[in-house]
């Protein structure tokens, strides 16, 4: 049995569909962990020297860059996703069609994980940075 050559088309193409699942979880991950890091461990120390500052930007300001930064990796991973899946909707040439499943599960995937980092813009609006409760 010969081993088949792999193209560089469908490296390419394996490579975006698994951006198209992974990179939405991983995005979040990353903006949950910036987030906390950045409000509670760094600018909001009890020894900080300009709390509630980071690099003298306010911390509700770089969480929202964090935040607006996320929500756009999100949406270019759902982009990838539904441009895998519309090509692969004609011919389909993995076993069982993994392919195109893999592009629908990009697609879920991502629109769950943009609600949640959408839902992440709201949390400045109500709380405050640096609040804490005695």
């Amino acid at each position: 049995m010969e081993p088949q050559a792999i193209t560089r088309a469908e490296t390419r193409g394996s490579f975006l569909l698994w951006y198209g699942v992974l990179a939405p979880p991983i995005v979040w991950a990353a903006q949950l962990l910036l987030d906390f890091g950045l409000d509670e461990s760094v600018a909001c120390t009890p020894g900080a020297r300009l709390s509630g500052m980071f690099l003298n930007v306010s911390v509700g300001t770089v969480v929202q860059i964090i935040n607006g930064v996320a929500a756009v990796l999100t949406l270019l991973a759902i982009f990838v996703s539904y441009r895998c899946y519309r090509r692969l909707q004609v011919s389909d040439k993995t076993v069982a069609n993994r392919a195109r499943w893999m592009a629908m599960a990009g697609l879920f995937n991502g629109a769950i994980f943009f609600l949640i980092t959408i839902m992440k813009f709201a949390v400045p609006a109500f709380l405050s940075p640096c609040a804490h409760s005695l």
